[in-house]
This record gives structure tokens, sequence and C-alpha cells, in this order.
């Protein structure tokens, strides 16, 4: 009786220190992992979805492939390696997790060296970063000037051709072509913002060529055209 006592003390006592792995809620979403090297702090900022991750680190953005063995392990792949040795595969394994972070621990394909690491999930640090940016301002009034030059555009346009109709037409012809190019311009602002939002890239064209190219989206404003490439 005893033994059998200390038995069901130990499993309790096991059991209240259980790791926690609830690797689900970290499969997609933001993240922000920090090292130190050399005295100094590095930040890697990465977005996985299902199918995709994209990393920045020191500015620079790389792209890769997620293949999903379970919720608590996957594979990232590269998707434009610069050399043959980056384009091996690398083995994720998520450790344990708290409510907002999880511990992994990580090794290239065909190495047995294994390191750790902790990422954040992190949402609010991307719009600080954006309106801490220099170039989002630059952005967002470039986007304002543009707009203003387009309305003026619209205006006159439509007021070019309104002049053709009979005199008891043309104000409603104004009305209804303004209103149709606000909802115009509405539409292809939400378009962008869905554009800015993306995740991952919508098609993925290999030329054979030893490049790829990750077209995000072509659209046509107008006279306007934006080209996204990565």
């Amino acid at each position: 009786m005893r033994i059998l006592g200390i038995l069901m003390l130990v499993l309790m006592t096991s059991s209240c220190y259980q790791v926690e792995r609830d690797c689900s809620n970290f499969r997609t979403g933001t993240f922000i992992w920090e090292q130190e090297s050399g005295g100094k702090l590095l930040k890697t900022t990465f977005t996985r979805t299902e199918e995709f991750q994209i990393e920045t680190y020191e500015g620079v953005i790389d792209s890769s492939r997620v293949e999903w063995i379970n919720d608590c392990e996957w594979r990232i792949i590269p998707i434009n390696p610069k050399t043959n040795a980056d384009s091996r595969a690398y083995l994720f394994r998520i450790l344990n997790t708290t409510e907002d972070s999880y511990t992994f621990e990580f090794k290239q394909s065909g190495r047995e060296q294994t390191y750790q690491g902790t990422a954040v999930k992190n949402k609010s640090h991307i719009m600080f970063e954006i309106f801490s940016s220099a170039d989002a301002w630059i952005a967002l009034v470039t986007l304002i000037f543009l707009e203003i030059v387009l309305g003026i555009d619209n205006i006159i346009f439509i007021s070019l051709a309104a002049d053709k109709l009979p005199a008891d037409q043309r104000k409603k012809a104004t009305n209804i072509g303004l209103a149709l190019a606000m909802i115009l311009r509405i539409a292809l602002l939400f378009g962008i913002s869905v554009l800015i939002s993306l995740q991952a890239p919508w098609f993925i064209f290999d030329w054979g060529l030893g490049s790829r190219i990750h077209i995000w989206a072509v659209f046509n404003s107008y006279r306007w055209w934006y080209i996204l490439i990565i």
C-alpha cells in the first residue's frame, strides 16, 4: 500500500508540472524573435500562414514555404535560396507555450546541431512600426496628393462629358458620374488595403532560369499602374 501511495503521489506531482503545449494557437500570425549575439540584440519578425512564411531580418525579407507535420512541428523551405546550402529545409518543433509566446527548437535538414529560441506573438507592433516610419508618412502624403489630382481629373472629365448632353440632363449626369467615381475610388482604396495586408503571394512564377518572381498584385487605377513584385 505504501508503494502504491508513493506511485500515485509521483504521478500527481508530475502531472502538475506537465509542460503546456497549445501549438494550434501559434500556427499562424505575426511573431517576434529576439536573440543576443556578440552583445547585440537582434530581432527577427516573421509572419506565418498555413502555406507561407515571410521573414524580416535587418531589413532583408525572405519568403519560405511551410509544410506542417502536425500542430507542433513544421518545415520551412526557402523559396528563393541564394546558395545550395540555403535551399535546405529547416525543421521546427514547439517545446512549450505560454499565453502569447512559444519556445521552439530548430535545425537545418541534414544537420544534427539544434538551436532554441522564443517567439512572441504580437499584433500591436505592426501599426506602431508603420506610423513611426518616415517611408510610411511619405507614402501617405503621396497617396493624398494622387487622390487630389485624380479627383480634379474626374471633375473636369465628367464636366466635359456632361456638356454634350441637353441642359436639363447635365446636372443629373454630373451627380451620377461623381457618385460612381467616389464608389470606384473607395473600392480601389479598399483593394489597396487588402494588398498591403497580404501575408503570402497570390501567384508564384518559376521561369526555369534559377529565379522566381512573386507577383502579389497587378491592378490598374485609371492611368496609374501599380505593380508590386517581391
